[in-house]
């Protein structure tokens, strides 16, 4: 029997086999690193799919970065998870500069 964490290896399984469709596949997200309580994400984030022109230039929308985030909390917090049960980011606060 494994000490891993039940949510630890079903969050391997999720980024495999679901890559390829919805959000995690609009933001390009990848799972680099996880490990119970932490994960390492990285997302392919372009001007043309999440972002829009300004006059300096186009920018990648805040929101999109935000989901990102979001991802990565719900995605850290569901390494601990036991079966049957779920994440979720109960709080997340982006200050835009």
């Amino acid at each position: 029997m494994s000490d891993e964490p039940f949510g630890l290896k079903e969050l391997r399984e999720t980024y495999a086999t679901l890559g390829t469709t919805g959000m995690i596949a609009n933001l390009g997200t990848k799972l680099m690193e996880a490990s119970a309580g932490g994960v390492v994400l990285e997302g392919h984030l372009t001007a043309e799919a999440h972002g829009f022109p300004t006059s300096r230039g186009p920018i990648t929308h805040g929101g999109a970065l935000a989901t990102l985030a979001d991802e990565a909390l719900a995605s850290a917090a569901y390494t601990l998870a036991a079966e049957g049960e779920t994440t979720t980011t109960a709080d997340l606060k982006v200050v835009f500069y």
